[in-house]
C-alpha cells in the first residue's frame, strides 16, 4: 500500500489477522 509509511507493519498486521482467519476455520 502506498497509503501508508509503514507498508512492513501494515503487512505484518494483516499476516497476523489472516493466520487468525486460518486457525478459525480448522
Amino acid at each position: 500500500f502506498e497509503l501508508f509509511a509503514d507498508a512492513e507493519t501494515l503487512d505484518k498486521d494483516i499476516q497476523k489477522a489472516y493466520q487468525a482467519i486460518q486457525q478459525e476455520r480448522k
